[in-house]
């Protein structure tokens, strides 16, 4: 199979998270495997300094991926890596893992990425021209600064992470409980946490994850056993949302640990902790910084809680070295003073444009939680304090590849991209 490779350019500048793709047909081309491009969202497109970095580390073998740390490789090695011939490259400050042939370096790849142990391209820019780490403390702030924003958090149980994905799966080691071994997911959520949750739990001999409709399903199927339930508010891309008042209600009547995912709602719409959530956990890479130049993540745990220990969300940390880049704080901070009006302006111009979308012929179908007509509009209104955040989906009317891409190739914001 041939490979055509782009230099796409990249929205945000020299770490800009994603790069425009001109066409739809690069969109299919991207995901059928057929087109490799050099700049993208960094879990599935290495950023060119990562690349240089793992070339002068393992010159000698073309399957390799690089992380966060050596303390990463080594848990993924034990954790996640037990049917694969790694080998892990420890340098200060990073791994390079490698593997020797092509289809185990797609499950290499696959996995790493679903582990969220991502080295922030600032902090490969740094060890390439051989530069120190910053010494502040941003870091720190940033979990101050997050924590005012989400009601009823603390900003000593508030835990940065070097990704969202990074975030979600210290959520799942710290909450995982041997006796109480089933995880029940609600909604339709991001497919990279559906694999992750499987992952986890298929390797340690365990059903995977059950997946429910919405919180009717979860009372159903919560029990004695089930030790953790996640959402996503909303779900991406049909925007539901999940009753969180009565799907903690229930789940504390199992002991039962309540995770949810607020990263598309924000901590300026929504406030799980409020309504009895444990964990919550956002991918400070989308609306919290919103200038598309910073990956990262965060995790809180709620402090009424008595079923999540922040110690072991610490120890998680500690273990794995996941923990966020300095000069990654640095620019998360200086972009969340923003961040507040700049939700103001998402809720107001998203719901302009689904009710635009909603009135024309050629737009079949509108999902966007404060639109009258969706399913869960009622809820929506219970919960976001502000507006309904900036994710809108449809469907065109006679839906086809050639009626998208003709809508998708003449459409002129400025980043377009899988």
């Amino acid at each position: 199979m041939s490979v055509e490779c782009k230099d796409l350019p990249a929205i945000g500048g020299e770490h800009g998270i994603s790069s425009v793709y001109p066409t739809l047909a690069d969109v299919i081309s991207f995901k059928e495997g057929t087109l490799r491009v050099t700049r993208g969202y960094p879990r599935f497109v290495m950023h060119p300094y990562l690349d240089a970095l793992a070339r002068i580390t393992v010159p000698d073998n073309d399957f390799r991926v690089v992380i966060s740390s050596a303390q990463g490789g080594r848990f993924l090695r034990d954790e996640f890596f037990s049917d694969l011939d790694v080998e892990i490259v420890e340098r200060e400050g990073f791994a390079v893992i490698t593997v020797q042939d092509a289809e185990q370096y797609g499950r290499l790849f696959e996995d790493a990425r679903n582990a969220g142990f991502t080295l922030s391209s600032r902090k490969a820019k740094r060890i390439l021209c051989h530069v120190p780490d910053p010494e502040d403390g941003s870091v720190d702030d940033c979990a101050s600064m997050i924590a005012g924003f989400e009601r009823g958090a603390s900003a000593e149980r508030t835990f940065m992470f070097s990704s969202g994905m990074g975030a979600l799966f210290a959520a799942l080691y710290a909450t995982f409980n041997d006796a109480k071994p089933e995880v029940i997911i609600v909604g339709n959520p991001y497919v990279d946490t559906i694999q992750l949750f499987t992952k986890f739990l298929v390797r340690r001999g365990l059903n995977p994850p059950r997946v429910v409709n919405d919180v009717d399903g979860f009372e159903t199927a919560c029990g004695p056993r089930t030790g953790i339930v996640y959402c996503e508010v909303p779900t991406n891309p049909l925007l539901r949302v999940a009753d969180i008042e009565r799907m903690t209600r229930v789940a504390h009547a199992n002991s039962t640990a309540v995770l949810v995912d607020s990263t598309i709602a924000t901590p300026y719409n929504v406030s799980p902790f409020v309504f009895g959530a444990d964990l919550v956990m956002h991918s400070t890479t989308k609306f919290l910084n919103g200038l598309n130049d910073h990956l990262g993540g965060v995790l809180m745990v709620n402090p009424s809680s008595g079923l999540v220990s922040p110690e072991r969300v610490a120890g998680f940390i500690s273990m794995t070295g996941s923990g966020l880049d300095p000069e990654e704080g640095k620019i998360l901070l200086s972009h969340m003073y923003g961040f507040e009006k700049r939700m103001n302006t998402i809720n107001r111009n998203a719901l302009l444009i689904a009710r635009y979308l909603s009135s024309l012929p050629v737009v079949e179908k509108v999902y966007y939680p404060f639109l009258e007509d969706h399913v869960d509009y009622e809820t929506a209104r219970r919960y976001f304090r502000h507006g309904a955040s900036g994710v809108v989906s449809f469907y065109l009317s006679g839906s086809s590849r050639e009626r998208a891409a003709r809508f998708y190739d003449n459409c002129s914001i400025p980043g377009k991209g899988p």
